[in-house]
């Protein structure tokens, strides 16, 4: 469906390549809730194209557990 727009409104962080000069042109990651939406309406403001892939396949690495549950078994909970 992005496709048809020839790009897409959110470039999700953790599936997403960016050139450096872009990020620095934006001000770089922000630090807020949504970042990933808050830098590519940047992007997009600033006329950079977000360009969609609907045929890639990616995986992504999450640690099994957080460090929060990780000090909540330190303290004797089960998290």
């Amino acid at each position: 469906m992005q496709s048809m727009y020839h790009g897409t409104l959110v470039a999700q962080g953790a599936f997403s390549l960016y050139r450096k000069s872009a990020l620095e042109a934006v001000g770089g990651w922000p630090e807020s809730v949504g970042e990933d939406i808050v830098m590519t309406w940047a992007m997009l403001a600033k006329g950079y194209r977000i360009g969609y892939a609907e045929d890639a396949i990616v995986f992504t690495d999450a640690p099994l557990r957080s460090a929060n549950s990780i000090s909540s078994e330190s303290a004797g909970r089960v998290a």
